[in-house]
C-alpha cells in the first residue's frame, strides 16, 4: 500500500473535494433549474433531439390555434346560414298553404297574393343578412362574365404535417344559393278561353343589354318554358259552287267543316340560348326556339283533325264536280241528240236522273258503276263511272251515241285549308299559319314582355261571299283558344338565383303552376338547408376533433420536455446533503497543509 506523500505543493484531497464540490454545484443548479421551469428540456444542450420535436410540435399546436379560431368563424357562418334556411323553410311552407288555399272555390286570390308578396320580400330579407362578418353561405356572387366568384367556400379545418412539411386541410362546399334574382316576373294570362283578345297571355322578360345583365356570349340561364294550349272546336260552313251553262254558276251542297278541339302541353327547350350581339337579337332567338316547338308540338295535335276534316271538304267538291258534270253533259246531249232543241224539261229529267245515279255509285264508294234509263223497250240514257284512276272517268250515252269525259276534283272556298287537301306537314304547315299561337316580344307598360298570341284562324269569320244563305253565315268573332300554365324554369345563374321562381308566383292567375313551383322549390330549399346542416354539424365534429388533437399533441410535448417533480424533487434534496458534505471535505482537505507546518515549530 501505497503512502501517500505529504506536500505543501499540491493538495491532492483539496482537488478532489473541489472537484466533486463542482460536480455536485452543477447537477444542482440543473435541478433548481427544472424545478423552477418545469422542464427537463429547456433549450437545445438539454436534449438536442427531444428539443427539436417538440420546438417542431409547438409550432404545430400555436397553428392549431388559427385552425380552430377559423372554424369559429365557421361555425358562426354556418348557424346564421342553417338559421335563415330554416326560416326561408318556414316560410315557405307557409306560402304552400296559401297557394293550396287559392286552389278552391271561395277564397280570394287577391288577398292570398298580397300575402304571397310579403312573403316573398320576408325571404329576400333572411336570405340577405344571414351572414357573419360579411359571409353569406346562402348568396353567390357573380363575376362580369357570368361566373360564380364565391360558389365554393373552404374552411380551414387542420393541419397535416408530412416529411414534405405542413399541409392544410379543409372543409369544402359549395354556398347553398337562395337569392330570388330573376329577370323574369309574373306572366299575364288571359283567362277566357272564349274571348275578342288575341294576346292570351304575356311573360315579363327582361334580358337588358350587354350593359346590363349580359354580355355577349353569356348563358342566359334559362331552362324549360311550359305552358298548355287549349282550342275549343270550330265548325265553319263551306258552300259549294256549279257551273251550269256556260260562265254560270249556282249554289251546290253546303259543306259542314269542324276542327276538333285540341289541348297540347308545349315544351321548349331554352337552356343553350346564349346572349347574342344584342337584346334584339337575343329576343328573336327565344322566341325562333319557342315557335319551332309550338309549330312541332300543336301541329302534331291540329293534324290528324285537320286532314281528315279537309278530305272530308275535298271528297264533297269531287262529288259535287262529278254530278255536276254528269247533270251538265246529260242535259246537253239530249238537247243535241233528240233533235229536240227546246225540250228542256226532258233534258232536265236525263240531268236529274244522271246526278241520282252517280251520286249513289260515289256515296256508296263504288269504283265502277254503270246506270241507265230506259222507256222500257229503248235505253235513253246510260252512264259507266270508273273511280279508279286519278282522275274520275265518266261515260255517258244518249240512244246510241255516246260521250266520254274526265271530270277532276274542284273545291270552293276552301277558306282555312286552302285549295286542296294537306296530306304531308309541309302543306298542313303553309295551311295552319293561322290556326297556332306564336310569340313575340313587346314593350307593355314600359316592360319588355315575351307576348303569346293566336292567330286569326281561331277567330270565326263573317260568311264568305259563297256563303250566301243568310243562316250559314257564322257571327262568332271571338277567339276561342287558351293558354294556361305559362312558367320559365331557370337555372342558378346571374341573373337567376337559386329560388328565382319566386317572382312568377301568381295565385290569381296561375294558381295550379305556382303550387307545382312552390312545391319543387320547398323541396330544393330543404335539400340546400339541410346541406348546410350538414356543414354546421361537420364543423362542430372538427373542432371537437380538433380540441382533443392539440391535447394529445401537448400531452406528448409534455412527455418529451417535461420535467418530473417528484424526482427532481427527491434529486435536489440529496444534491444538497452532497453539497454540505463536500464543502465539509474541502474545508478538511484545505487544512492539510496547515497541519505540515506544525512540524516544523
Amino acid at each position: 500500500m501505497e503512502i501517500p506523500m505529504a506536500s505543501i505543493m499540491t493538495n491532492a484531497s483539496a482537488m478532489t473535494a473541489l472537484q466533486t464540490l463542482r460536480k455536485v454545484t452543477t447537477d444542482l443548479e440543473g435541478t433548481q433549474d427544472r424545478i423552477s421551469t418545469g422542464l427537463k428540456v429547456n433549450v437545445a444542450k438539454d436534449n438536442a433531439a427531444y428539443w427539436s420535436i417538440s420546438s417542431t410540435m409547438k409550432s404545430d399546436v400555436a397553428g392549431f390555434k388559427a385552425v380552430s379560431d377559423a372554424l369559429g368563424l365557421g361555425t358562426s357562418t354556418a348557424v346564421n346560414a342553417s338559421n335563415g334556411a330554416d326560416s326561408v323553410k318556414n316560410m315557405l311552407t307557409a306560402m304552400k298553404q296559401r297557394i293550396v288555399a287559392a286552389q278552391s272555390n271561395g277564397t280570394d286570390p287577391k288577398f292570398l297574393q298580397a300575402e304571397v308578396d310579403q312573403y316573398i320580400q320576408q325571404i329576400e330579407g333572411v336570405v340577405a343578412s344571414a351572414s357573419f362578418n360579411g359571409d353569406n353561405w346562402l348568396n353567390v356572387n357573380y363575376s362580369p362574365d357570368g361566373s360564380a366568384k364565391d360558389l365554393n367556400v373552404d374552411v380551414l379545418a387542420t393541419l397535416s404535417r408530412s416529411e414534405s412539411g405542413v399541409t392544410p386541410s379543409y372543409i369544402s362546399f359549395t354556398r347553398q344559393d337562395m337569392r330570388s334574382d330573376s329577370i323574369l316576373g309574373q306572366a299575364t294570362i288571359e283567362q277566357k278561353i272564349d274571348s275578342t283578345v288575341a294576346a292570351k297571355a304575356s311573360q315579363v322578360f327582361d334580358i337588358g343589354t350587354s350593359s346590363g345583365v349580359y354580355i355577349d356570349g353569356q348563358n342566359l340561364g334559362l331552362d324549360k318554358l311550359t305552358f298548355k294550349f287549349t282550342s275549343e272546336a270550330l265548325t265553319v260552313n263551306y258552300q259549294q259552287k256549279k257551273v251550269v251553262g256556260a260562265g254560270t254558276s249556282v249554289n251546290g251542297d253546303i259543306v259542314a267543316l269542324t276542327l276538333k278541339p285540341i289541348t297540347t302541353d308545349v315544351t321548349v327547350d331554352l337552356s343553350t340560348i346564349k346572349y347574342t350581339t344584342d337584346q334584339a337579337t337575343t329576343e328573336a332567338l327565344i322566341t325562333k326556339a319557342i315557335n319551332d316547338a309550338i309549330v312541332k308540338q300543336t301541329y302534331a295535335s291540329m293534324l290528324p283533325s285537320v286532314i281528315d276534316q279537309s278530305k272530308t271538304l275535298a271528297a264533297a267538291s269531287q262529288r259535287q264536280a262529278l254530278v255536276d258534270s254528269a247533270y251538265d253533259v246529260a242535259y246537253t246531249k239530249h238537247l243535241a241528240q233528240t233533235g229536240k232543241a227546246t225540250d228542256f224539261e226532258g233534258a232536265k229529267a236525263y240531268g236529274e236522273a244522271t246526278k241520282l245515279a252517280i251520286g249513289a255509285a260515289y256515296d256508296r264508294g263504288d269504283t265502277a258503276y254503270n246506270a241507265k234509263l230506259t222507256d222500257g223497250t229503248t235505253d235513253l240514257f246510260t252512264a259507266a263511272l270508273d273511280l279508279s284512276g286519278a282522275a274520275a272517268a265518266l261515260t255517258l250515252g244518249l240512244g246510241s251515241a255516246a260521250s266520254t269525259a274526265a271530270v277532276t276534283a274542284a273545291t270552293s272556298a276552301p277558306g282555312l285549308l286552302g285549295a286542296a287537301a294537306p296530306t304531308d306537314f309541309a302543306t298542313a304547315d303553309a295551311m295552319l299559319k293561322d290556326r297556332t299561337v306564336k310569340s313575340a316580344f313587346a314593350t307593355i307598360d314600359g316592360k319588355r314582355q315575351l307576348q303569346f298570341t293566336v292567330g286569326a284562324g281561331y277567330k270565326s269569320a263573317t260568311a264568305s261571299a259563297d256563303m250566301t244563305a243568310a243562316g250559314n253565315k257564322v257571327v262568332d268573332t271571338n277567339y276561342n283558344s287558351k293558354i294556361e300554365g305559362l312558367w320559365v324554369q331557370t337555372k342558378e345563374s346571374d341573373a337567376f338565383g337559386g329560388l328565382a321562381e319566386l317572382k312568377q308566383l301568381d295565385v290569381q292567375n296561375n294558381a295550379t303552376r305556382s303550387l307545382e313551383a312552390i312545391d319543387s322549390m320547398l323541396t330544393k330549399v330543404i335539400v340546400k338547408a339541410a346541406a348546410v346542416g350538414s356543414i354546421e354539424n361537420r364543423i362542430g365534429i372538427q373542432t371537437d376533433f380538433l380540441s382533443k388533437l392539440t391535447d394529445a399533441v401537448n400531452k406528448g410535448i409534455g412527455l418529451l420536455i417535461d420535467a418530473d417533480m417528484n424526482e427532481e424533487s427527491s434529486r435536489l434534496q440529496a444534491l444538497q446533503v452532497q453539497q454540505q458534505l463536500a464543502t465539509q471535505a474541502l474545508s478538511i482537505a484545505n487544512q492539510g497543509p496547515q497541519n505540515i507546518l506544525s512540524l516544523f515549530r
